[in-house]
């Protein structure tokens, strides 16, 4: 396999990721050059992308990050603090609440646990994956999980 077809499958499963992550057409192709891990996610006989769990996982963590990443770089302009910026604006909250979902679906966490999860990675400055790590092996949080998500 040659350079190129190497570079246009990587942009082949970027694209596909993107897509599902919610952009448009227009954005994904435009975005589809930008650094992304697509390694796992595997092509069939015929090139089209396997959506199985490795893409899931990559699709869920990359909008997870993106929306820590555009959340740091608005200014705090109201009396709440960070969190409650967040959480009670409604400039934020609705895209505040999309990334809850994702973590909720992905952790098969309820809700309250979504928010506390997204909680602790905003003020800790922590990613997805460590994130992940830390709380679904502490002790605590696996009791919660035990009886059956509530918080």
């Amino acid at each position: 396999m040659t350079a190129r077809q190497r570079r246009n499958e990587t942009y082949k499963k970027r694209y596909h990721v993107l897509r599902e992550m919610g952009y448009s057409a227009k954005e994904a192709s435009k975005l589809r050059s930008k650094s992304l891990d697509v390694d796992n996610i595997k092509l069939d006989n015929n090139g089209n992308v396997i959506k199985k769990n490795n893409f899931k996982r990559v699709a869920r963590t990359h909008s997870v990050e993106t929306y820590i990443d555009k959340m740091n770089t608005k200014p705090n302009d109201t009396v709440n603090t960070r969190w409650g910026m967040y959480t009670h604006d409604k400039r934020y909250k609705d895209d505040t609440a999309k990334t809850v979902r994702i973590i909720q679906q992905d952790l098969r966490i309820n809700n309250k646990q979504a928010y506390y999860f997204l909680y602790i990675m905003t003020t800790n400055g922590l990613t997805y994956e460590q994130t992940k790590q830390q709380l679904m092996s502490n002790q605590q949080f696996e009791m919660y999980r035990r009886r059956k998500g509530n918080l």
